[in-house]
């Protein structure tokens, strides 16, 4: 098959991320590398999420927290209990997310470890 892929990967938005509005050019994957946010209070956390899910031209949005995303670490639970409420992003963990169809070569394949 050997589709090709449009990828656009941001990070370090640091509670910046709505500087980026008009600036992603849309595409399969929108992947953000993590620190996301300053200290990764529940605030800017939730924050983070609405603008990420409200972003619409990409297939697929994937996160990975990163080391200012406290939240993740300090109250992993409640943050990924938020998260739920948000069907079109994805978190990875310590885990491997596979997309596309046919052959296992032909997949994009994104491990996220924060």
């Amino acid at each position: 098959m050997n589709k090709k892929w449009k990828i656009t990967a941001i990070s370090d938005t640091h509670n910046k991320h709505k500087q980026f509005d008009g600036f992603v050019p849309g595409g399969d994957i929108l992947l953000h590398a993590g620190d996301m946010t300053g200290r990764g209070y529940k605030k800017e956390l939730e924050n983070f999420f609405k603008w990420y899910d409200n972003i619409n031209n990409y297939d697929h949005k994937i996160f990975i927290a990163g080391n200012h995303d406290f939240g993740f670490q300090d109250n992993p639970e409640e943050i990924k209990g938020i998260l739920t409420g948000y069907k079109t992003i994805d978190y990875l963990q310590d885990e491997l997310v596979m997309l596309g169809e046919g052959d296992y070569i032909d997949m994009v394949k994104i491990w996220g470890t924060p």
